[in-house]
């Protein structure tokens, strides 16, 4: 049956009256304002209202919040009736890496708690020096091969470059099977055979060398050196173990001499290599990457007192086991916490092992998203194992079992190391319906390999952006992705290629019905502008500027007119460019340099129409907006924190240290931005001048959002195993003069753009979006209203 809607005959005068209350309608009611791409509408991050929350929590003014599936830290934007955002996540799979990572922790704890017990074994008749020393250092092997069990993925960064897990397993090797050799019998070949399993595993190390072509084609090379330096460090260890088997004989005390003169040679030689390679990057682009020490210098003084009173104790006791056994471990432990602080804060000074060691993430190896559940699971398997053979077999059969144990955990390890992440990620679009919080409708995904990513970042990281017809995503090499509002896809384009260590960030934006996306890396240095309707390519520009090293250009670009005409503004590394809209050619080009070494183009500039200001790591810079286009000097004033440093400026009024990913924000004609260490600051826009700086948090990666005359800084503190992480916001008066107004904190780390719209304030943090809005005030911005305290 076919039902059809009846038709009514109105006369021409009641629809023209119509039209005409429809008309006062929509200028008395005009339509909610909206966030359509990354930093708003006018990508300055200005709310369009002067309303919004001051206080909230994760249980106070939520008007509603989501679960987000996936992984994903692009900044939600607001259109019609719902809030959109993108998300990835891994295709299911038997996850070989999880269950491989977790056996891998079972057999190397149960390895390490029977050396534990045949070490502590050994300190039964450890009466002088000499020998407490040489079970103090097989104390420090002990704990070495226990760190590099538990956190080898997150200290070395596996995800970084494919050398990184290879480097782990060849640690971890050369430990586990130094360590099977000690504490042998009388008559025991035990070190002979842990000699020679080092020497096959020098082998196995070559073999699986992730690019061996380099082995015999450049021996010469930076990267052939790093791998021939580990490989040889696992034979010498291996001839080491050998010689300690022949030590009764001189051709034995030979070859140990040898040997430690090769190791001495070894780590030379990968320190010079290292220094080859910071000259070449110097000479090149600079990519440091800032590195903080995880443990204070003064961390040492508790490990001091724990060693005196180990030593006091077993002066008091006397030779027993026990004592002994405590002033190895005291001394060890001490030994220990006195490397990591003197360590890391070498790193601090030394760039270039700054840069090739990492800034850490204390999370327990696998890290499988930062989910550390295998570790305990590993754990309980590995005391079943313990307890049940200790019960079962002497102590002759345990140190034989131990020694063999050696052998299935590197297995396990290597397949746990050397098996890549989940190599396909499915990234799509979200939409959530902007009044209740329900999940509307997820779009069909956009699956590619994962590749190689910076920890902090995700495959789904830039902002969407919408032309209230079609919701654009762009997710580096995976493409670009196009739905309609009703999440059905339009067009999808695969030809973006993007490849950095770093992870892809840059958002898109739109310019004349054009998609406009910059995408600068190893792959290839592009501008490119794709049809809204078709995804076809209106234009490509080569942008032949230099890039940094590893994380090539992840700046979004700007829209700005210059001169009576519409341009694409383009930062890179190292440069200021100009584009003509219509058909991509450069108009003008500048060479401003990185503003800083170690600077990692994340953040952009910010306009203010006359002038663009630039903030780097360690400098910031104006520039006259009207000499852009000519050949003259456009820049008004150039600050440089060494600069100023050398001239003994205070510390309140030197430019911080490490704005690269937050992207400064103008206010009452003020600039404010904040460091990647979560110290916001205020800069005189005029004069380059610091008018104020405070501490808001350990990390900071969202730029900051203006509602009226109130900034929204947001802040991460780093979770821990007890915590989760959490999102700090602090609101500060857009002011000279520094007036905190408010601190609120929500579960998870921010790292998205929070999106302020009608008076509410949409937040995504690392597994919730969440909606808030003041109840009871309107979210009045009257300062009357809020409590003001400096700072």
């Amino acid at each position: 049956m076919n039902i059809q809607t009846p038709t009514t005959h109105l006369h021409p005068a009641r629809l023209l009256l119509g039209a005409l209350l429809i008309g006062l309608l929509a200028m008395t009611n005009p339509r909610a304002d909206e966030w359509t791409g990354w930093r708003g509408v006018e990508r300055a991050g200005h709310a369009a209202r002067a309303v919004g929350p001051l206080h909230w929590s994760s249980t106070q003014n939520i008007r509603w919040k989501a679960a987000i599936p996936g992984r994903g830290h692009s900044s939600p934007i607001v259109t019609n009736d719902s809030v959109y955002l993108t998300t990835s996540r891994p295709l299911k799979g038997t996850p070989w890496r999880t269950i491989f990572g977790m056996l891998a922790i079972a057999c190397g704890l149960c390895f390490f708690v029977f050396r534990i017990h045949r070490l502590a074994l050994e300190c039964k008749d450890a009466a002088d020096f000499r020998r407490l020393a040489g079970l103090t250092g097989v104390m420090l092997l002990l704990l070495g091969f226990l760190f590099l069990l538990i956190f080898s993925e997150q200290i070395i960064d596996f995800d970084r470059t494919s050398e990184r897990p290879w480097l782990g397993l060849a640690l971890l090797g050369i430990f586990t099977l130094h360590l099977a050799g000690l504490f042998p019998a009388r008559g025991s070949r035990a070190p002979l055979l842990a000699g020679v399993g080092l020497l096959l595993f020098a082998g196995v190390l070559a073999l699986l060398a992730p690019d061996p072509s380099l082995l015999r084609n450049q021996p010469g090379n930076v990267q052939s050196i790093f791998y021939f330096t580990f490989i040889a460090l696992a034979a010498l260890v291996g001839l080491l173990d050998i010689g300690r088997y022949l030590a009764p004989a001189r051709s034995g005390r030979l070859l140990r001499g040898a040997t430690f003169a090769g190791i001495a040679a070894a780590v030379a030689a990968l320190l010079a290599a290292s220094f080859g390679q910071y000259r070449g990057i110097l000479q090149g682009v600079s990519s440091w990457i800032y590195y903080k020490p995880p443990l204070p210098v003064w961390i040492a003084l508790p490990g001091a007192a724990l060693f005196l009173a180990a030593a006091l104790a077993r002066r008091r006791a006397g030779n027993t086991r026990a004592a002994n056994l405590t002033a190895v471990i005291g001394a060890a432990l001490f030994i220990v916490t006195l490397i990591f602080a003197g360590f890391g804060c070498a790193l601090q000074h030394v760039l270039f092992i700054s840069h090739l060691w990492g800034t850490p993430h204390w999370i327990p190896t696998p890290n499988n998203y930062g989910l550390p559940w295998p570790l305990p699971l590993g754990a309980v398997l590995a005391a079943m194992v313990t307890a049940g053979f200790f019960l079962a077999k002497s102590g002759k059969g345990q140190s034989a079992f131990a020694r063999f144990l050696s052998v299935p955990l590197l297995v396990l390890f290597a397949a746990y190391a050397l098996r890549p992440a989940p190599p396909l990620v499915a990234r799509y679009i979200v939409a959530i319906d902007r009044a209740t919080g329900r999940i509307r409708w997820t779009s069909q995904s956009i699956i590619a390999p994962r590749g190689i990513i910076n920890p902090d970042n995700t495959p789904a990281t830039p902002t969407p952006v919408t032309d209230g017809k079609h919701i654009y995503a762009y997710f580096g090499t995976a493409g670009v992705l196009c739905v309609n509002l009703r999440g059905r896809t339009v067009w999808t384009n695969r030809q973006l290629p993007f490849r950095s260590r770093m992870g892809v960030a840059s958002s898109p934006i739109l310019c004349d019905g054009k998609l406009i996306i910059d995408s600068e890396s190893d792959a290839e240095r592009y501008l490119d502008a794709l049809n809204c309707d078709t995804g076809a390519f209106v234009w490509r520009t080569a942008r032949k500027k230099r890039i940094h090293n590893y994380a090539g250009n992840c700046r979004t670009p700007g829209v700005l007119t210059i001169d009576g005409r519409k341009q694409i503004v383009v930062w890179g590394f190292e440069d200021i460019s100009g584009y003509d809209p219509a058909d991509g050619r450069e108009l003008w080009s500048h060479i401003v340099g990185d503003l800083g070494q170690a600077n990692n183009p994340v953040n952009s500039f910010v306009s203010d129409g006359k002038a663009l200001y630039l903030l780097g790591i360690s400098e910031a810079m104006k520039l006259d907006i009207a000499k852009l286009p000519t050949a003259g000097n456009p820049i008004v004033w150039w600050v440089k924190r060494e600069e100023q440093r050398k001239r003994g400026m205070p510390g309140r009024e030197t430019l911080p240290y490490n704005t690269q990913c937050s992207t400064p924000i103008l206010r009452n004609g003020l600039l404010f931005a904040a460091t990647d260490d979560g110290t916001a600051y205020c800069m005189d826009p005029a004069t380059g001048k610091i008018l104020w700086l405070t501490k808001i948090g350990p990390r900071c990666f969202s730029p900051p959002i203006a509602i009226g005359d109130r900034l929204y800084f947001n802040a991460i503190i780093p979770k821990n195993p007890f915590n989760p992480s959490q999102g700090r916001t602090s609101v500060i008066a857009a002011e000279p003069t520094f007036h905190l107004l408010g601190r609120n904190s929500l579960d998870g780390g921010i790292y998205a753009t929070p999106a302020p719209v009608d008076g509410r304030l949409f937040i995504r943090t690392e597994r919730m979006l969440y909606c808030i809005e003041e109840k009871g005030t309107g979210g009045s911005l009257n300062p009357d209203h809020s409590a003001r305290s400096g700072g």
